[in-house]
């Protein structure tokens, strides 16, 4: 099932005896949002940046100075293009994208969304491991809060492990049989 609160009720009260299971593609698609979230917070700050820098320069009737890094894509175009590549498995990238993804490793303004893509890719690491079983799931999953909880500063990161806490005896119950709800959706 989905993670709305109503739908747990429901299934409370209609079947009481049942395990309620939080789909995997539930989990990921907030998990995702949270970070698309974070990107356009962060995308949003460097446009002011770049439009101040476009109006002084017309001021000063120059061209806009904005720096270019190791794949020829200034930070603007950088967190533009890589937005949806960032919403994806790094396994799926091409080489551009991992090429893009270099810089965004590098650049002090884009280190928020690197720290929490690394994180992103330790939940799908979570899922993908075809021999976790509902207690290795669980460590792994408490090491992750660990791991985040150094990174306090990234309010959607931490939006994200609030989320898969207060859930998180339903989403373990996904790693017994691995089944989703895509059939009855």
């Amino acid at each position: 099932m989905d993670m709305a609160g109503t739908m747990e009720n429901i299934a409370k009260n209609v079947f009481p005896e049942a395990i309620q299971t939080v789909d995997r593609f539930h989990v990921m698609k907030n998990v995702l949002e949270d970070m698309s979230a974070l990107i356009t917070s962060c995308k949003t700050a460097i446009k002011k940046v770049y439009l101040e820098e476009q109006d002084r320069a017309k001021i000063e009737r120059r061209q806009p100075r904005h720096q270019r890094y190791g794949n020829s894509e200034t930070l603007l175009e950088i967190i533009t293009r890589g937005r949806y590549q960032l919403l994806q498995r790094r396994s799926d990238w091409n080489l551009t994208q991992h090429m893009r993804w270099d810089c965004f490793a590098l650049i002090p303004e884009l280190q928020n969304i690197a720290a929490m893509y690394q994180q992103v890719e330790k939940i799908f690491e979570i899922y993908d491991d075809k021999e976790s079983t509902r207690d290795t799931a669980k460590t792994a999953f408490h090491a992750w809060f660990a791991d985040i909880s150094r990174l306090d500063f990234i309010t959607e990161l931490q939006n994200t492990g609030r989320m898969i806490k207060h859930h998180l005896e339903r989403i373990l119950n996904y790693f017994h049989s691995r089944l989703t709800n895509g059939y009855a959706e």
